[in-house]
């Protein structure tokens, strides 16, 4: 009968048997991963540009995000030495370059360890350099009465949006922007900077430009400067220099000739809805 049954309906095999084979196979399989191609993805966000831009409408920044190079340090990266790799890494491209130093509440300040941060770009080959906080705090950048805070090149353009710049300190000119460039300083805080000089002159305890310095919807104040000749304890510009919506008060400049505790400018100066409660020495000043 069972021969009867094979010759008819065919012979069956063990299931038991196929379902044993089946799971050796199945546990000689490894699953095998390809490498995808390396994808960064973009941490500033359109609505994080989008902020910055209302933030700081000063420092003219384009409509399009995309027209930057953007460089992001957050919370957690926020150290002296990941600051000016930035700075480096923009001087390496030929875009405009955005660093945005994300801050919170507790996360909001770099302290220089005797180094300032040099901005050493040509805007006509390597673009502009702007740095700006995004956050509920300002960033602020104290280089502890060892170094001046920056130093930025007579080619490179530079804006500065959201810090409070303290601590500096030079045995120069400019102890907490010396400054030879084009600057833009937006909606900061330069405060407790210091510039003295045993040699004939020093100036600029807050800044000290060479080149084209704006200043807007900022406060300069406590900062000093020291020497036998003393320009400008907020500000020494001998270039062009606008001041705009800002408060520049209780600066110092001392020695036996001192001019401009507030501001000392030679070339071109041009207050507009500033409160200045401090001494200006100019060649031509002109105030709307």
């Amino acid at each position: 009968m069972k021969n009867l049954i094979e010759k008819v309906f065919g012979k069956r095999e063990n299931t038991s048997l196929i379902s044993s084979k089946a799971r050796s196979r199945a546990s000689g399989r490894h699953l095998l991963f390809e490498p995808l191609e390396e994808r960064q993805m973009l941490a500033i966000t359109p609505a994080d540009y989008d902020t910055i831009r209302a933030a700081y409408p000063d420092l003219n920044l384009s409509e399009n995000m995309a027209d930057y190079n953007v460089i992001e340090i957050t919370e957690s990266q926020l150290t002296a030495t990941n600051l000016q790799n930035a700075i480096n890494s923009a001087a390496q491209t030929p875009e405009n370059d955005l660093i945005v130093v994300r801050t919170t509440e507790t996360v909001n300040t770099v302290t220089l360890g005797g180094s300032e941060l040099a901005i050493n770009t040509n805007a006509a080959t390597q673009g502009s350099v702007t740095i700006v906080s995004l956050g509920t705090e300002k960033l602020t950048i104290d280089a502890n009465q060892q170094s001046r805070v920056f130093n930025i090149v007579e080619d490179a353009e530079v804006g500065l949006g959201g810090l409070v710049i303290t601590g500096g300190y030079t045995t120069d000119s400019g102890g907490g922007i010396y400054s030879t460039g084009t600057l833009t300083v937006a909606d900061c805080t330069i405060s407790g900077n210091t510039a003295t000089s045993t040699s004939s002159s020093t100036g600029g305890g807050g800044i000290d430009s060479y080149g084209t310095l704006t200043v807007t919807n900022s406060t300069i104040s406590g900062n000093s400067v020291s020497s036998t000749y003393t320009y400008g304890g907020g500000i020494s510009s001998t270039g062009t220099l606008t001041v705009t919506n800002s408060t520049i008060s209780g600066n110092m400049a001392t020695g036996n000739n001192s001019y401009g505790c507030g501001i000392s400018c030679t070339g071109t100066l041009t207050v507009t809805n500033s409160t200045i409660s401090s001494a200006v020495s100019s060649l031509k000043v002109e105030v709307d």
